[in-house]
């Protein structure tokens, strides 16, 4: 189990990460078009 879930918090890391940069960008975009 203790293994399990120490490779599992790496990969929602990266997750949140992806979410992070694909939200900034967006913001960003939309600010440019306005």
């Amino acid at each position: 189990m203790i293994e399990n879930i120490t490779a599992f918090i790496p990969i929602t890391m990266v997750v949140i990460m992806v979410i992070l940069i694909i939200g900034i960008v967006w913001l960003l975009k939309k600010k440019t078009k306005n």
